[in-house]
Order: C-alpha cells, then sequence, then structure tokens
C-alpha cells in the first residue's frame, strides 16, 4: 500500500510541475505578432545543422519578416518584396518585383543568396514560435531561423 501512494504522489508532483512549466512557457511567447519585425539569422540544414549565413551579411533590411496581423507578413529580400501567409501552408506567397533584376555589391560580384532564401520561403510547411526564434520548416530539409529585430 505505501509503495501505491509513493507512486501516486510522484505521479502528481510530476503532473503539477509539467503544468507549472507548460504555463511558464506559454506566458514568454509574444501574445501576437502583428507589428513585430524579424531577421533572418540563416538557413540550417538538417541533416548536417550546419547554419549558412546569407550574403550579404550587413544589409539590415536584407532577409526580414515584417507582420502585418498576426499571421501574413511583409518578406524582404535583396532585389523582391513577398508576402507570406503562415495560415497557409505551402505560403501563399505573392511576389512584387520592387527592383528588377540581379543587385551588384562594389565589386561587380552578384548576390545569389536572394535566390536561395525566396526558394526556402516558398517550399516552407510549417512553423514554430518561441520567444526568441521563429522557425520556418521547409519540405526538404532546411529550416529558417529568425530573430527578433
Amino acid at each position: 500500500m505505501k509503495r501505491q501512494v509513493s507512486i501516486l504522489s510522484l505521479i502528481c508532483v510530476w503532473t503539477l510541475l509539467s503544468c507549472f512549466c507548460q504555463n511558464k512557457n506559454e506566458a514568454e511567447l509574444p501574445t501576437s505578432l502583428k507589428g513585430t519585425k524579424w531577421k533572418l539569422a540563416g538557413i540550417v540544414d538538417d541533416e548536417t545543422g550546419v547554419l549558412q549565413v546569407l550574403e550579404p551579411k550587413e544589409c539590415e533590411e536584407c532577409y526580414t519578416l515584417t507582420f502585418d496581423t498576426d499571421s501574413t507578413a511583409t518578406v524582404l529580400s535583396i532585389n523582391i518584396t513577398l508576402k507570406l501567409d503562415l495560415l497557409h501552408f505551402p505560403p501563399e506567397v505573392f511576389i512584387n518585383f520592387m527592383l528588377w533584376g540581379e543587385r551588384y555589391d562594389k565589386d561587380g560580384a552578384v548576390y545569389y543568396d536572394s535566390q536561395i532564401f525566396r526558394d526556402a520561403i516558398r517550399l516552407a510547411d510549417s512553423y514554430m514560435l518561441s520567444p526568441k526564434e521563429l522557425k520556418l520548416f521547409g519540405r526538404y530539409g532546411n529550416c529558417l531561423s529568425f530573430k527578433p529585430f
């Protein structure tokens, strides 16, 4: 009988602790994405775990998400703006060609990372939100990692 009481006590304590931890994590999540801005930290390859930081690294406005509502965001790449809807996967991506063509740096090199970013956004099929990170998961083992900006 003592053994059953001990096991029952452990189960109760574990349940209370898990409820406490779950509520604590939920409180830390943003209540609204509207008006928040996120910057791409990089694209993580699921197989290798390697984070690929996209060029140009110094561009503050490149590879950003700005949420217009809790589920829709304006996505700024280098030469185009995309509209992303997190409620629809694959996301409904609306392309607005603000600057047609490739952009060149001072040495004349073309930034090809913009295409990598656009393709990764188009292939997203789910997301995960935590207080310090927004992840968009792709169909082919990519994960776009965004940090609050």
